[in-house]
């Protein structure tokens, strides 16, 4: 009785899903009562429509984005509630992992320490940014996963959710919704990809140690072995920090987003960085480039 009153005084949660890439458009519609998956689209966008940056406007063409956003929706089918989540890509943000020795008890506080920091090292002024964090221990001191976005940033997105019907009530980043996803305990390095967009995120017990973001310049067109050589230039000295400065052994790789370079990286990973190479895997199966942050936001909600 008391779990029953607890779930009907909780907000219910959002039966869509959206995600949004540079070069797609995804999104999922539950069930309002099992909250199972019944449906789910995709619709690509053209190139300038979405141009992630921490620092300047993302979206230099809302109509082309409203109309994209039309389609997804009228594929999804009908959707009972305006509730939605929306998860943005890792670019839009400064996302970033900050040590501490201690952390004081009271959130507010915590912000403003979080703040602090991030006031020294972010391209903009923090007073304008919208903070989240997700302060974890470890050992006896704190490792904290944060995300920095402007407000401006935030709302482009937000408002073209709203003006297609819906309230975006939950937003996160592409890499850090898709994190629940590993459910290895030991060390890790997730590392997904999205358009051009590379994120490395080093894990031990389920902790984040460190991120990283980059931009590879092999266009989606190239041929398979060059972008995948590009990404071993970027991810080979990053497993070496993670070894030499965090000492993390990490000696599995995890993939997300790598769609039809999948069997290249498989077949060239394992040998270029020493390490066991598989993919990251949702209910659904190995994660794409444009739905990652989904399945991972679906997986704790």
């Amino acid at each position: 009785m008391l779990d029953r009153l607890k779930m009907l005084l909780q907000d219910p949660p959002p039966l869509a899903v959206f995600e949004v890439s540079t070069e797609w458009l995804a999104a999922v519609r539950r069930d309002p009562k099992t909250l199972e998956v019944v449906a789910r689209a995709r619709q690509p966008l053209a190139a300038g429509v979405i141009e992630a940056s921490a620092t300047k406007p993302n979206i230099p063409d809302t109509e082309a984005l409203d109309s994209a956003l039309a389609a997804l929706i009228a594929e999804l089918g009908e959707i009972k509630r305006p509730e939605a989540a929306l998860i943005l890509p890792d670019a839009c943000a400064r996302l970033t992992v900050l040590n501490f020795d201690e952390l004081p008890g009271d959130g507010k506080e915590r912000q403003t320490q979080i703040s602090a920091r991030l006031d020294k090292t972010v391209p903009f002024d923090i007073s304008s940014a919208r903070i989240s964090f997700d302060a974890r221990k470890n050992g006896e001191d704190w490792s904290v996963l944060t995300a920095a976005m402007l407000e401006g940033v935030v709302r482009s997105y937000e408002e073209a959710i709203e003006r297609a019907g819906f309230w975006p009530g939950w937003v996160s980043l592409s890499s850090a919704a898709a994190l629940p996803l590993v459910r290895d305990e030991g060390a890790v390095m997730l590392v997904k990809l999205a358009g051009r967009e590379l994120t490395m995120s080093a894990l031990e017990g389920g902790v984040v140690r460190m991120l990283r973001s980059v931009i590879i310049s092999a266009s989606s067109d190239a041929p398979a072995r060059q972008v995948i050589n590009e990404i071993i230039t970027d991810l080979y000295p990053t497993l070496v920090f993670t070894r030499e400065n965090l000492r993390l052994r990490s000696n599995q790789i995890l993939l997300a987003g790598f769609d039809d370079l999948a069997p290249t990286a498989l077949e060239m990973l394992p040998s270029e960085l020493g390490c066991e190479v598989g993919l990251l895997r949702s209910s659904e199966g190995a994660v794409g480039s444009a739905d990652a942050g989904i399945w991972g936001y679906l997986s704790k909600n």
